[in-house]
């Protein structure tokens, strides 16, 4: 198990904290979906 790193972790969210929204609509949020459905299928 990988060991958890604060400052990575602020590191990385900083690059995509911009990008991170919370959905409004059905559409946002199936597209939402379907970007972490494609990052973690990305991941197997």
């Amino acid at each position: 198990m990988q060991s958890f790193n604060l400052d990575q972790t602020i590191t990385a969210w900083s690059s995509i904290a911009e990008n991170v929204k919370v959905p409004h609509t059905e559409e946002e949020y199936d597209r939402y979906l379907l970007c972490v459905i494609l990052t973690l299928d990305s991941l197997i």
